[in-house]
Protein backbone atom coordinates (compact mmCIF):
# COMPACT_ATOMS: atom_id res chain seq x y z
CA UNK A 1 0.00 0.00 0.00
CA UNK A 2 2.78 2.38 0.67
CA UNK A 3 3.37 5.04 3.59
CA UNK A 4 1.73 8.09 2.44
CA UNK A 5 -1.36 5.79 1.08
CA UNK A 6 -1.61 4.53 4.28
CA UNK A 7 -1.35 7.60 6.39
CA UNK A 8 -3.95 9.39 3.41
CA UNK A 9 -6.27 6.27 3.52
CA UNK A 10 -5.95 5.92 7.47
CA UNK A 11 -7.05 9.69 7.55
CA UNK A 12 -9.74 9.99 5.00
CA UNK A 13 -11.50 7.40 7.55
CA UNK A 14 -11.61 9.30 10.53
CA UNK A 15 -12.52 12.38 8.50
CA UNK A 16 -15.42 10.15 6.82
CA UNK A 17 -16.12 8.69 10.10
CA UNK A 18 -17.20 12.38 11.46
CA UNK A 19 -19.21 13.41 8.66
CA UNK A 20 -20.51 9.91 9.48
CA UNK A 21 -21.47 10.79 13.14
CA UNK A 22 -22.74 14.37 12.18
CA UNK A 23 -25.14 13.64 9.03
CA UNK A 24 -26.58 10.54 10.98
CA UNK A 25 -26.91 10.91 14.66
CA UNK A 26 -28.21 7.57 15.51
CA UNK A 27 -26.52 4.51 17.82
CA UNK A 28 -25.91 2.80 14.91
CA UNK A 29 -24.22 5.33 12.77
CA UNK A 30 -21.74 6.51 16.03
CA UNK A 31 -20.61 2.21 16.70
CA UNK A 32 -19.78 2.36 12.98
CA UNK A 33 -18.22 6.00 12.97
CA UNK A 34 -16.41 4.75 16.15
CA UNK A 35 -14.68 1.41 13.66
CA UNK A 36 -14.20 3.81 11.26
CA UNK A 37 -12.44 6.28 13.62
CA UNK A 38 -10.23 3.15 15.36
CA UNK A 39 -9.43 1.60 11.98
CA UNK A 40 -8.35 5.01 9.97
CA UNK A 41 -6.45 5.77 13.27
CA UNK A 42 -4.64 2.47 13.40
CA UNK A 43 -3.64 2.41 9.55
CA UNK A 44 -2.44 6.11 9.87
CA UNK A 45 -0.19 5.47 13.11
CA UNK A 46 0.85 1.99 11.41
CA UNK A 47 1.99 3.95 8.50
CA UNK A 48 3.68 6.79 10.35
CA UNK A 49 6.67 5.13 11.98
CA UNK A 50 7.88 3.72 8.68
CA UNK A 51 7.38 6.93 6.96
CA UNK A 52 9.40 9.03 9.07
CA UNK A 53 11.94 6.16 9.31
CA UNK A 54 12.34 6.51 5.55
CA UNK A 55 12.60 10.51 5.20
CA UNK A 56 15.19 10.44 7.73
CA UNK A 57 18.86 10.21 8.88
CA UNK A 58 19.48 8.18 11.55
CA UNK A 59 20.75 10.84 13.76
CA UNK A 60 17.20 12.87 13.00
CA UNK A 61 15.13 9.97 14.03
CA UNK A 62 14.95 10.66 17.94
CA UNK A 63 14.55 14.69 17.51
CA UNK A 64 11.48 13.45 14.94
CA UNK A 65 9.92 10.93 16.54
CA UNK A 66 9.65 13.27 19.68
CA UNK A 67 8.20 16.00 17.60
CA UNK A 68 6.26 13.93 16.35
CA UNK A 69 4.83 12.78 19.40
CA UNK A 70 4.74 16.36 21.22
CA UNK A 71 2.98 17.84 18.22
CA UNK A 72 0.29 14.80 18.57
CA UNK A 73 -0.10 15.77 21.95
CA UNK A 74 -0.65 19.79 21.38
CA UNK A 75 -2.85 18.76 18.86
CA UNK A 76 -5.37 16.95 20.87
CA UNK A 77 -5.19 20.23 23.49
CA UNK A 78 -5.74 22.53 21.53
CA UNK A 79 -8.53 20.25 19.78
CA UNK A 80 -9.97 20.05 23.13
CA UNK A 81 -10.00 23.65 24.06
CA UNK A 82 -11.47 24.28 20.86
CA UNK A 83 -13.75 21.70 20.58
CA UNK A 84 -15.47 21.63 24.17
CA UNK A 85 -17.17 25.03 24.10
CA UNK A 86 -18.13 24.25 20.34
CA UNK A 87 -21.56 23.11 21.36
CA UNK A 88 -22.05 26.28 23.29
CA UNK A 89 -21.11 28.75 20.62
CA UNK A 90 -23.29 27.04 18.36
CA UNK A 91 -26.22 27.03 20.58
CA UNK A 92 -25.92 30.52 21.74
CA UNK A 93 -24.73 31.44 17.54
CA UNK A 94 -27.37 29.51 15.61
CA UNK A 95 -30.35 30.20 18.80
CA UNK A 96 -30.40 26.40 18.73
CA UNK A 97 -30.82 24.56 22.23
CA UNK A 98 -27.66 23.48 24.27
CA UNK A 99 -29.20 20.03 25.22
CA UNK A 100 -30.41 19.20 21.59
CA UNK A 101 -28.61 17.32 19.60
CA UNK A 102 -28.68 19.49 16.34
CA UNK A 103 -26.00 21.72 18.40
CA UNK A 104 -23.69 19.00 19.13
CA UNK A 105 -24.11 17.74 15.02
CA UNK A 106 -23.39 21.24 13.95
CA UNK A 107 -20.10 20.88 16.58
CA UNK A 108 -19.34 17.86 14.78
CA UNK A 109 -19.95 18.66 11.33
CA UNK A 110 -17.18 21.75 12.20
CA UNK A 111 -14.83 19.08 13.41
CA UNK A 112 -15.69 17.69 10.35
CA UNK A 113 -14.36 20.48 8.19
CA UNK A 114 -11.43 21.38 10.08
CA UNK A 115 -10.28 17.64 10.00
CA UNK A 116 -11.05 17.62 5.56
CA UNK A 117 -8.47 21.08 5.78
CA UNK A 118 -5.64 18.75 7.73
CA UNK A 119 -6.26 16.65 4.60
CA UNK A 120 -4.64 18.78 2.32
CA UNK A 121 -1.23 18.66 2.95
CA UNK A 122 -0.86 15.08 3.34
CA UNK A 123 -0.64 14.77 -0.19
CA UNK A 124 1.97 16.81 -0.60
CA UNK A 125 3.89 13.94 1.51
CA UNK A 126 7.35 12.52 -0.50
CA UNK A 127 9.44 9.69 0.64
CA UNK A 128 12.94 10.54 0.80
CA UNK A 129 14.35 9.69 -2.71
CA UNK A 130 17.80 9.02 -0.91
CA UNK A 131 16.71 6.00 1.05
CA UNK A 132 15.76 2.44 -0.61
CA UNK A 133 14.88 -0.83 1.44
CA UNK A 134 18.01 -2.52 2.38
CA UNK A 135 17.96 -6.27 1.44
CA UNK A 136 20.49 -7.20 3.77
CA UNK A 137 19.62 -8.48 7.38
CA UNK A 138 18.36 -5.37 9.73
CA UNK A 139 20.47 -7.11 12.75
CA UNK A 140 23.49 -8.77 12.63
CA UNK A 141 27.12 -8.65 11.16
CA UNK A 142 25.75 -7.44 7.92
CA UNK A 143 22.93 -4.96 8.97
CA UNK A 144 23.27 -1.50 9.97
CA UNK A 145 19.79 -1.46 11.89
CA UNK A 146 17.68 0.29 10.87
CA UNK A 147 16.75 -1.81 7.57
CA UNK A 148 17.53 1.21 4.64
CA UNK A 149 20.28 1.56 2.40
CA UNK A 150 21.35 4.92 1.70
CA UNK A 151 21.97 5.01 -2.23
CA UNK A 152 25.73 6.05 -3.31
CA UNK A 153 24.15 9.33 -5.54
Amino acid sequence: MGHKRGIVLGQALQGAALVLQAAFPTRVAFLLAGALLGLGGCLASVAYAPFLTASSEPRERTHLFSLQSAVGTLSAVVASLIGGPRPGFFASTLGLDLSGREVYRAAIAAGAGIFALSLLPLFALRPSPALSPDPRPVWGPQGNGDGLRRSSS
